[in-house]
């Protein structure tokens, strides 16, 4: 008897059973080369193997190096381009004409991409990337961007077109190429790896001749693992030893290391606990690679997606986080040693911290800051809405994000310079996204300046969809945001989905940048409807909206607050507004600096009694955002994710206030 049960399998090895459906998409990518290819998965589902086994298949009419970055984990973007570019030189050296110099740092990349296909004596070649987790995310992001820039200038130099990408990875791979702001997201074709099937496990079960199992062990298998293939041979072998599978999967969620440990690490990590113990817990929760705590819980691997609701992959991964958050009766038993030790000390084992949701903790969890809560009860809250609530908001024909990014946004418009052949202007745009610290306001600025009389028609189309294309249930964030109370909201979005969920829209009245006679009502406390300030214009008077530098200097200062500006009522309004009342942030990032610089001037001028002003972030993004906003003075007001958790958050901090309402 023998099962692998360490590392990825020999491409030779009898033990690959399956994976045909894929093996056929990696070889269609070698061969047309017209997208990235990622091959998807959660923790020892085979991915590596996979790529080996392609690898090996396509050695007979196409060269292919294999690059895994766990030699150089931890690395910068400069020693991630040298390792790469040596070894590629190292294996394909045979394939080149000539060796290509390697990259003296990371900008130099591209140009040895292009040396080595120059030097390339098959039509085509390939490079595939593993274990990509070994990376830091600056760095991953960075070569995310660099691949990106390589297979978007395939059609300028044609020796670029050459090379197929193919990544392979889980988590890891989220912010560089599977969220909607991933630099690959665009290009990216995608093989999310499953789970064997049952004659496959029996395949395998023959092939590792396991004669202590059953002849009905294959099935019994399954409905433990579902075919993950190495939750199966682990759980193959112990029992081949043991002579029960039940005991079997006893003796894995005791002392298997190698992957329920870091499963569940990644889950607590990710701060994705709460939506996956509700999974675990039977709620009907939506399957939808849009949201993305759904989409990182599949690739940690602990998800499935059956008939439309996500349910846990497996019965061990099941049983296990019932165990982990104590919900209801588990389906197997902890050791008494185990049973006795406290939850958060107990080492060794898939066990770990955190019982069921409710009680004193669930209370805990949902308290605010008492100036928030007084704020909101004393009709001085504002609520101050970013791209987040917009891009919160989904297609009801196909569930898709109805509104793109900013970053997003840029790189649609660096695609449609590619179409209108200004494919430099192109280049220099997705230059100035794939920077580290992107260049975005410049980058605004040369695709206005290259697209020129084309750029308005692009924002319509791009920020005003058709409002019969929406999704109602997914304007809930933006109805919540009225749920608080406020007849005035602020907002830096163009668009109409303020309007879309208010709740009186008859008589809504939307200001665009600069309303005199609004600012006036708002400065002498009297409005009596509800208001949107659209703070940078709307979508529905394009040649006014504040989206490039040559407008930001239209309503702030550039130098300093004594600089003449166009909208100085609006510019004065908004600082009268931060000095005196409390802005609660929605979907903002604060990544604008500009309009940071208005916060941090107004709390300079008033020596730190201005505000205080809040934001609502997600855990996993405080430490971020906190980095961001260092000198400013916004509070934290922390939420568990995206969704129902964020829509929780904000339904509790309606209900602290009483029943009070906001700004008026």
């Amino acid at each position: 008897m023998f099962f692998h049960l360490h590392g990825p399998l020999a491409p030779e090895s009898p033990l690959f059973v399956g994976r045909e459906e894929e093996l056929v998409r990696i070889e269609r990518w070698l061969r047309r080369g017209d997208a990235v290819g990622a091959v998807l998965g959660g923790r020892q589902n085979g991915k590596t193997s996979v790529l080996l086994r392609a690898r090996e298949r396509a050695r007979p009419w196409q060269p292919v190096a294999f690059v895994d970055f766990q030699a150089v984990a931890g690395t910068d973007p400069a020693a991630c381009a040298r390792h790469l570019a040596e070894q590629i030189a190292d294996q394909l050296g045979g394939a080149l004409a000539a060796a290509p110099p390697l990259p003296g740092g990371a900008g130099g990349l591209q140009a040895f991409l292009r040396a080595a296909a120059s030097a390339a004596q098959a039509p085509r070649i390939g490079l595939f990337l593993d274990e990509l987790g070994a990376l830091p995310e600056e760095t991953r992001r960075w070569l995310g961007s660099a691949l990106r820039a390589s297979f978007n200038l395939r059609l300028v130099h044609r020796e670029l077109g050459r090379w197929t990408f193919v990544l392979a990875g889980g988590i890891e791979l989220c912010d560089m190429a599977v969220h909607r702001n991933s630099p690959l997201r665009n290009v990216l074709d995608e093989i999310y790896l499953g789970d064997l099937s049952e004659a496959e496990v029996a395949a395998l079960l023959a092939a590792a001749a396991a004669p202590g199992l059953p002849a009905s062990g294959a099935a019994e298998l399954c409905a433990w693992t579902a075919g993950q293939p190495y939750l199966t041979q682990a759980l193959a072998e112990e029992a081949a030893r043991s002579g029960s599978l039940a005991a079997a999967a006893a003796a894995l969620l005791r002392a298997e290391t190698h992957n329920l440990p870091h499963v569940f690490h990644t889950i607590d990590r990710e701060g994705l606990e709460p939506i996956f113990r509700r999974i675990v817990a039977g709620e009907p929760v939506p399957f939808t690679r849009l949201d993305d705590d759904i989409a990182r819980l599949e690739l940690i691997g602990v998800l499935r997606d059956e008939a439309g609701l996500c349910r846990p992959r497996n019965a061990l991964y099941a049983a296990a986080a019932r165990h982990c958050y104590g919900l209801s009766a588990p389906e197997l038993e902890l050791s008494p040693e185990q049973a006795r030790a406290p939850a958060r000390e107990r080492q060794g084992s898939v066990v770990r911290g955190g019982a069921a949701g409710g009680g004193a903790a669930a209370e805990a969890s949902m308290t605010f800051p008492r100036s928030l809560v007084e704020a909101l009860c004393g009709r001085r809250l504002i609520p101050f809405v970013g791209a987040g609530v917009a891009m919160a908001v989904r297609r009801a024909s196909d569930g898709s994000s109805l509104f793109p990014s900013w970053p997003a946004l840029l790189a649609a418009a660096a695609v449609r310079l590619g179409e209108e052949g200004r494919h430099k202007d192109a280049a220099l745009v997705n230059a100035l996204l794939s920077l580290d610290a992107p260049r975005l306001l410049e980058a605004a600025a040369e695709a206005k300046r290259a697209l020129g009389p084309t750029w308005n028609r692009f924002l319509v189309e791009q920020l005003s969809p058709d409002a019969r294309d929406v999704q109602p249930s997914s304007l809930e964030l933006a109805r919540l945001v009225w749920g608080l109370g406020s007849q005035l909201v602020i907002t830096t979005n163009y668009d109409a989905v303020l309007r879309w969920a208010c709740p009186d829209p008859a008589n809504l009245r939307e200001w665009i940048i600069e309303t005199p006679s609004g600012l006036v009502e708002l400065l002498q406390g009297a409005l009596g409807r509800p208001t949107v300030w659209h703070l940078h214009g709307t979508i529905h008077h394009v040649d006014e909206i504040i989206l490039t530098p040559d407008g930001y200097t239209t309503l702030y200062p550039s130098k300093g607050p004594t600089v003449e500006v166009r909208y100085r009522a609006a510019l004065e309004s908004l600082r009268t507004q931060i000095a005196g009342r409390t802005l609660l942030f929605v979907g903002v990032s604060l990544e604008d600096r500009v309009f940071g610089d208005q916060l941090r001037w107004v709390s300079e001028a008033f020596r730190g009694t201005a505000g205080p002003h809040f934001a609502l972030v997600r855990r996993e993004d405080r430490k971020a955002f906190e980095q961001r906003a260092a000198e400013l003075p916004v509070e934290v007001v922390e939420f568990e994710a995206f969704g129902e958790p964020l829509h929780a958050r904000l339904r509790a901090l309606a209900a602290a206030a009483g029943g009070g309402r906001g700004a008026g």
